[in-house]
């Protein structure tokens, strides 16, 4: 057998055998995992036309070998579902050899496929990818709605920096983007530009959450084929014309998705602050001794802090990394479970929705949080948390261990 055909079926392992009835069903918590066996790999899709799809792929230069004339050698498996009232239909799956070459002014490699893809369905598209000389391997998965002809995928982004796709919610401050729609149509685009939305989520178990009013655009403005994120703050591009849809990104700090200014370090610790204790932070003359007492407090030594400060503000970096939406990740549904609980045990994902599962201790029940997609003007990437009152005394819990300066779940 040559090496090539043994990496093949490595990867089929890896990503499971596409006609099994099992496979509807399947732990996919690695996505949100700092220590999988396979890293995360990120994907988008940009529509060409109503059948016509092309995929895109993003790994990280660090995990991969690059040879001569800086290129990576990759063997790339995917699988194509269709998805019918949450089932999950076996459409079609492909191997293929990438040789994305590295870019030295970005710190991820892409590479990309066109798939006959038709139009009036969901589907989901599972891949898995294997670098041929390290072995290495890496895996990912993108949901497509192509039931709505006004969804975020009809618009491509590409930096004019280095042409590369942005496959992320968000860009850095003053990011210059090439926009396109569909087959490339440069017909003009309207833009609405938002302040930045700040509006945490509520505790899993406070039921009358309103629903979030989103406020009025600050401005709008046409453009032809670019754009440069001038402010801090939601862009909202549509096709000249449209009323609904559109494709959003976020214009964040060059720092995002960490936090770095001491202001912000505190807004983020809401989740595990009583109100009054809170103000006073944010009130205090001199913010980053105030924060460092708090945590002080919290640890009972310099030590445990650090652990205690790593551990919480890793958190909230992967929170924005993976839930960034029209507002920073740290603070939607997903990213306040993942911020004061950790890496799900166990994530199932259906065509609407997300299931974790956190197994339970001696001392711990084990706990289920489901999040239904809703529709938002802004992404399709928008989930919000089942709520319900029989969460107050877990809740009060984890947030408790959060403040005597205990872990649950301590990231590796």
């Amino acid at each position: 057998m040559n090496r090539e055909f043994l990496i093949l079926i490595a990867l089929l392992l890896l990503l499971g055998s596409a006609c099994t009835p099992s496979r509807d069903i399947q732990n996919v918590a690695y996505l949100y995992s700092n220590n999988s066996i396979a890293p995360r790999m990120d994907m988008s899709n940009h529509y060409l036309g109503n059948d016509s799809t092309t995929i895109y792929w993003e790994i990280p230069s660090n995990n991969l070998r690059f040879h001569k004339a800086q290129q990576a050698h990759l063997l790339v498996f995917y699988e194509v579902k269709a998805l019918v009232d949450d089932k999950a239909i076996f459409v079609d799956s492909l191997s293929f050899t990438a040789r994305p070459k590295k870019n030295l002014s970005r710190e991820k490699v892409q590479f990309s496929k066109r798939i006959y893809l038709p139009a009036a369905n969901r589907y989901l598209i599972k891949s898995a990818a294997v670098d041929a000389t390290t072995k290495q391997q890496f895996r990912a998965e993108l949901m497509i709605d192509k039931l709505s002809p006004t969804v975020e995928s009809n618009y491509l982004l590409t930096s004019l920096a280095d042409s590369m796709v942005y496959t992320a919610s968000y860009a850095k401050q003053g990011t210059r983007l090439k926009i396109q729609h569909q087959k490339g149509d440069t017909i003009g685009f309207d833009v609405y530009f938002y302040r930045p939305i700040s509006r945490l989520a509520r505790p899993p178990f406070i039921q009358d959450v309103p629903p979030e009013k989103l406020p009025a655009a600050h401005n709008s403005f046409e453009i032809q084929q670019s754009i440069t994120l001038d402010s801090l703050g939601l862009y909202l591009i549509r096709k000249k014309g449209q009323k609904v849809g559109g494709r959003s990104i976020l214009s964040v700090a060059s720092d995002y998705p960490k936090l770095t200014r001491a202001r912000d370090m505190v807004e983020c610790l809401r989740f595990i602050t009583r109100k009054k204790e809170y103000e006073r932070l944010l009130e205090s003359e001199n913010l980053k001794r105030s924060l460092d007492k708090f945590w002080l407090q919290r640890a009972g030594s310099p030590e445990r802090g650090k652990v205690l400060i790593r551990e919480y503000y890793g958190r909230v970096q992967r929170a924005n990394q993976f839930f960034t939406t029209y507002k920073e990740g740290w603070q939607t549904d997903r990213g306040l479970i993942f911020i004061i609980y950790g890496e799900p045990d166990q994530v199932i994902k259906t065509g609407t929705a997300e299931h974790w599962s956190y197994v339970g201790t001696p001392s711990r029940p084990a706990i289920q949080f489901s999040f239904y997609r809703k529709p938002s003007p802004f992404t399709y990437n928008h989930y919000v948390l089942n709520r319900d009152m029989n969460y107050e005394a877990a809740w009060h819990q984890a947030v408790f261990e959060w403040r005597q300066g205990q872990i649950r779940n301590l990231s590796r």
